[in-house]
Formats: C-alpha cells, sequence, structure tokens
C-alpha cells in the first residue's frame, strides 16, 4: 500500500469531493429541470424523460399563457383526485404509474374535446403537453 502524504490526502479528498459534486449536478441535469414538480414529472415518462422534456419544451415556447405552466406549482387538475387541497404535493408522492394511468385517461379526453394543440410539428393532447413542459423544468 502506498503511503500518502498529508497533502496529498487533502488534495485527493478535494478530488473526491468534487468529483461527487460533478455526479450530483449531472443526474440533477438528467432528471429534469430545476422545479420539484419537474422530477415528479419526469418520473412518469421514466426513460422516455428526455423526449419528454424536449416536447415540453417546444410546448413551453409555443404555449406561453396555459394556466398549467403559468403557476410554478400548478398541475393538470385531471390528474388530481377531487378535493385534494395541494395538487403538487399529491403529484409529488403519487406512484408513476397511476399517474401514467391517468395521463392515458386524459389524453383520450383531450382528444375526444379537441384539446390537441399542434406542437413540433405534432398534434397532442393537451394535458400530455402539460407534463411534458413540467418535466423541461421551469423557465
Amino acid at each position: 500500500m502506498v503511503a500518502l502524504s498529508r497533502r496529498d490526502a487533502v488534495l485527493a479528498g478535494i478530488g473526491g469531493a468534487a468529483a461527487l459534486a460533478v455526479a450530483v449536478v449531472a443526474v440533477a441535469t438528467d432528471f429534469g429541470g430545476t422545479g420539484r414538480r419537474s422530477a415528479a414529472a419526469s418520473a412518469v415518462f421514466g426513460p422516455a424523460a428526455g423526449s419528454a422534456r424536449s416536447i415540453g419544451e417546444a410546448y413551453r415556447e409555443a404555449a406561453e399563457s396555459d394556466p398549467v405552466l403559468s403557476d410554478p406549482e400548478g398541475v393538470p387538475e385531471v390528474l388530481v383526485p377531487p378535493g385534494t387541497t395541494d395538487g403538487l404535493a399529491w403529484f409529488e408522492q403519487a406512484d408513476p404509474e397511476v399517474l401514467r394511468r391517468g395521463l392515458l385517461d386524459a389524453a383520450g379526453a383531450d382528444f375526444a374535446s379537441g384539446r390537441m394543440p399542434e406542437t413540433a410539428g405534432w398534434l397532442l393532447p393537451v394535458t400530455l403537453l402539460q407534463v411534458c413542459a413540467m418535466a423541461a423544468g421551469d423557465s
């Protein structure tokens, strides 16, 4: 075993701390934007979160006046059980599979009612676009 001088040990410790900080930033960046709802929304999409964030960024640019996006704690009401007082807290704690099923139901309702805005050349359900934009983070 090689003995490290005190100076080398301190430098190794600083290097390890820097590597840990870089890893934390990389994970946070990969998982979504900067907010609580971004992480929760990213979890809904699982491995496709990166694609969802790309779609969400395009929708955020096209729909600046969307009420869900203009509220930093907003979530699509259709995904939250009736009578829930803190929609964001519920959304954050919900099982991603429950959210996926709710999103599927909401997408069907959006399609039936014609709530399908064009975004990045696609006609997509507005609730899906809102959750994609949430995953993209608050800008």
